[in-house]
Formats: C-alpha cells, structure tokens, sequence
C-alpha cells in the first residue's frame, strides 16, 4: 500500500502556495490536484505523506520515512484502500482489494455510518477475504500546525477468517479530502500514533 527518492528533490514540490503572502496557508481540497504534504518529525525521523487526486473517487498516497519512499497506496472515497504496495529496499509485496460494489459505490463517509461487508484481497502470494467493519463518531477538530479541520473518526476493524483480528481509527477531513492514523491495534493491544505536525500545499504534482 522504488526507487530511493532524494529528499532534495522533493522539498522544492512541498513549498506552500502562497509563503510570501502570509505566514501560513492552509490547504484546501483544491489542492489535492498538485497535491497535499502532511509532515511528521521528530529527533530519530522525519515522515512526508502526500495525498494527490487521481480521479472523483480515488486519491494516491505516498509515504516517505528519512528521505525514501516506502508505501504506496490508492484510496477510494478518502478512506477504503483499493490497493497498496510497500517499497522499502525496492517493489515490495502488493496487494489489490475487491470490494461487492464498485468504487464510485462505497459508502460515503458521514457521521453515523456503520457498514459491514466482506472483501477479496489478492496479492502475489494467493487471495483471501476478510470482514470489514467501518463506523464514523462525531465531528471533532483536527488540528495540524496552525490548520484546523472538521473530521470524523472513522474505525475500521478487519477479521480475517483466520487469525486476530485489528483495527485502525483515522481522522478524515472531507476538505481538504485527507485522513491521517490516530489509533491501531490488534488483540488487546492498542497503540495511539503521533500526528502530523505540519500541512502544505504543493505547487506541483510529486511523480515518483
């Protein structure tokens, strides 16, 4: 859900669109054409996640640990993964997600949702399917540096037919269309995860 990539090469892409015309700027859903950079650091790493639009219902998102791609992945309507790959060291294990209905038929992610179903995931190594359960709580703030968003806790358990079963809680902000990890788990374990701490707009597509 490559090629080593330069962070050097990278930065030039993250710079916000209007740097010189005020302090800050917080992106919007327009930007996700040119895409969306969320920043985690802090002393040992630094992570770059960029969210650009692929189509109405389909958003690519990269990530990037110490300067080097390692996870790709297609999400469809802000949340549901479609397909991801991990690339640390180079191509790495793929996976594709069948859903029951199309992509531009997954439900739309509003407060108070609550959907089940099953769904085929296919990789090089064979095919199983796993129940998913999804349910959306209140709109709550999201605040990223100086940016603040309405989102929703979205939690999606996954129960394979075999094994334990884990679970992942995003945030996801319609506008400007991005979702970042607040929880995961699996078992009796749980573990909160460090937001981001910044948000940019680039001012060109990253195309790796």
């Amino acid at each position: 859900m490559r090629r080593a990539l330069s962070l050097g090469l990278v930065l030039p892409a993250l710079l916000p669109l209007s740097a010189q015309a005020q302090s800050f700027y917080c992106p919007t859903a327009t930007d996700l054409e040119t895409g969306i950079a969320l920043i985690t650091r802090d002393a040992d790493y630094e992570t770059i996640e960029v969210f650009q639009r692929v189509s109405n219902d389909v958003t690519s998102y990269w990530v990037m640990e110490d300067a080097t791609p390692s996870y790709f992945e297609l999400i469809g309507k802000g949340i549901f993964t479609l397909s991801n790959s991990y690339l640390e060291g180079g191509p790495g294990e793929s996976e594709i997600y069948v859903y029951p209905v199309p992509t531009d038929g997954l439900p739309v992610v509003i407060s108070g949702l609550s959907w089940s179903t099953e769904v085929d995931i296919f990789s090089p190594t064979g095919s199983s399917t796993t129940r998913m359960e999804v349910s959306v709580g209140p709109v709550q703030d999201l605040d990223i540096g100086p940016c603040r968003y309405s989102a929703m806790p979205v939690r999606i358990e996954t129960v394979p037919a075999e094994g334990e079963s884990s679970y992942t809680t995003y945030l996801y902000a319609h506008d400007p269309g991005i979702s970042v990890i607040s929880e995961s788990g699996s078992g009796d374990t749980s573990h909160m995860i460090d937001l981001p701490t910044e948000i940019i707009a680039l001012r060109k597509r990253f195309e790796n």
